[in-house]
């Protein structure tokens, strides 16, 4: 389902989202972008997880739109 597959996690590096990140990984995704606002956190994450090149990590809050619209670039039917 998730094979190959651009996959978008919004909180990405808060407790559930981390968790999501770890399984989804097993998935084989193509990549995850990882969009949160917190830059220590998404730190850590990408220490933990090895620096996988699978993981981008982006800055950003929902509530702004040019973040939001700059880390979804690229999404369509077809990569999702």
């Amino acid at each position: 389902m998730f094979k190959n597959k651009t996959i978008f996690v919004t909180g990405g590096t808060g407790s559930w989202g981390h968790e999501l990140v770890k399984q989804l990984l097993s998935y084989e995704p193509k990549e995850i972008r990882i969009f949160s606002r917190n830059e220590t956190s998404q730190f850590s994450m990408k220490q933990e997880f090895d620096n996988n090149p699978k993981l981008k990590f982006l800055i950003g809050d929902i509530k702004e739109k040019d973040p939001f619209k700059k880390a979804t670039k690229d999404f369509n039917q077809s990569t999702c």
